[in-house]
């Protein structure tokens, strides 16, 4: 099945996609390992993070690039905090 046939997520459209670190660090033009450290530091853009799994929604990325920090920053999927 190619990358464009996959099914989406439940929660992810075309317009507003699930980025994983990698992805999220090129959207915002910085390096991957900014945004590890803004994770460790509970800073930046907001994570969805389930165990080890960590994805940025775009359109996080665009809110916390108009608009800052947001006072929570990490939300955790279906875990522990």
């Amino acid at each position: 099945m190619s990358a464009a046939a996959q099914p989406l997520a439940p929660t992810e459209t075309p317009d507003d996609p699930w980025l994983i670190p990698t992805q999220a660090a090129e959207y915002l033009q910085l390096a991957e390992k900014t945004l590890a450290n803004w994770r460790a530091a509970k800073t930046g853009p907001t994570p969805a993070i389930r165990g080890r799994i960590v994805r940025y929604k775009r359109s996080e990325l665009d809110r916390w690039m108009t608009e800052g920090d947001a006072p929570t920053n990490v939300t955790p999927i279906g875990g522990r905090r």
